[in-house]
């Protein structure tokens, strides 16, 4: 997904955006949004890529109880 849609999509390295952005494992997910959080963050904005409905599910289901600030 980094290196075939999202980044050609916004012009940035795929390897750059990998540390950035939420794609990739449930762990990896919370994890960012957990040093989000840490660093003041109050608000994410959520841009699925492709099948959405289950994309926000599994955002709701497997990530979101895992972050931790």
């Amino acid at each position: 997904m980094l290196v075939d849609v999202l980044g050609p999509l916004v012009r940035r390295d795929p390897a750059e955006l990998r540390e950035q952005v939420c794609v990739g494992t449930a762990e990896h997910c919370a994890g960012l949004l957990g040093r989000y959080a840490s660093a003041g963050c109050t608000r994410i904005h959520v841009w699925p890529l492709v099948d959405e409905v289950a994309q926000l599910d599994r955002l709701a289901r497997d990530v979101l109880p895992r972050v931790h600030d």
